[in-house]
């Protein structure tokens, strides 16, 4: 009776007439503070395409991939910006929708230490709705303006921790089934202009870009990665070291190296 629930996530059945196959369409799924947002700009102008929402909404929703936004982008070139893992579901609608991924990433150290201050951020925001400004895996509340940096850093542990490693986790075993680009913000940050063009050379071909006059630019209030204070590697000097022995807990029970990999500052 309850079959249907069970039902394949794919709807390759339908008839929709796709751009035409040259035309980039890029989701970036990263986790937060990989320097996406920088990304999806720099790439979305070097290859002549609008940045798309291919999510319901961002904020503290889930970033699942959203029908009716896929079926309002059929006849677009895109590159979309995604904290999202890779759900059987969302991995069948980016194979219908012919949709090509690249997976952005950063180690675990510098990411938790830069997601707390993003938090301490986004608790200063005015905001007319509960949950307005944050993520799905977080909720920001008045009270937290308040804590200091190591609360906030142990907050992020508790929570960004789990769902960083569920991340990491779904793309290891999905990343290979959709030919995906794997990159790490430390490669990007080091040599910005090699890894959009061979992200642009692994999907689509046909002429050359040259993206070695956008890299330094910055975006609104993202600073090109050039541009960033922080050093590579700075995050872990700033744990505890009950923090890092948490942080490591998680990830000696995986087995997977490209996950451990992740704990290294340096890919």
């Amino acid at each position: 009776m309850f079959g249907y629930t069970r039902s394949e996530a794919s709807i390759s059945g339908g008839r929709w007439r796709l751009s035409p196959a040259n035309r980039p369409r890029i989701a970036l799924c990263s986790t937060p503070k990989s320097g996406s947002t920088w990304a999806t700009n720099v790439l979305g102008k070097g290859l002549g395409v609008n940045s798309r929402r291919l999510c319901y909404a961002y904020s503290s929703n889930e970033h699942d991939l959203y029908v009716p936004a896929l079926l309002d982008s059929l006849q677009q070139g895109f590159v979309s910006q995604l904290h999202m893992r890779a759900t059987p579901h969302n991995v069948a609608l980016l194979q219908d929708f012919r949709i090509a991924s690249v997976i952005l990433t950063r180690n675990i150290f510098d990411s938790i230490v830069s997601f707390s201050r993003d938090l301490r951020v986004k608790l200063q925001l005015e905001s007319p709705n509960p949950g307005q400004y944050g993520y799905s895996f977080v909720w920001l509340t008045v009270d937290m303006q308040q804590w200091s940096d190591e609360q906030l850093i142990d907050y992020s542990i508790d929570h960004y921790l789990p769902w960083y490693m569920n991340f990491l986790r779904s793309w290891d075993a999905y990343q290979t089934i959709l030919k995906a680009y794997p990159l790490r913000y430390e490669a990007l940050k080091a040599e910005p202009a090699r890894h959009f063009s061979a992200i642009y050379n692994k999907f689509y071909k046909g002429r050359e870009i040259d993206f070695s006059s956008l890299s330094n630019i910055s975006y609104g209030d993202n600073k090109a990665m050039s541009q960033t204070a922080s050093e590579t590697g700075s995050g872990y000097s700033l744990l505890s070291e009950s923090q890092v022995a948490r942080i490591e807990r998680a990830f000696l029970r995986s087995d997977s190296d490209w996950t451990k990999a992740h704990l290294e500052a340096l890919p």
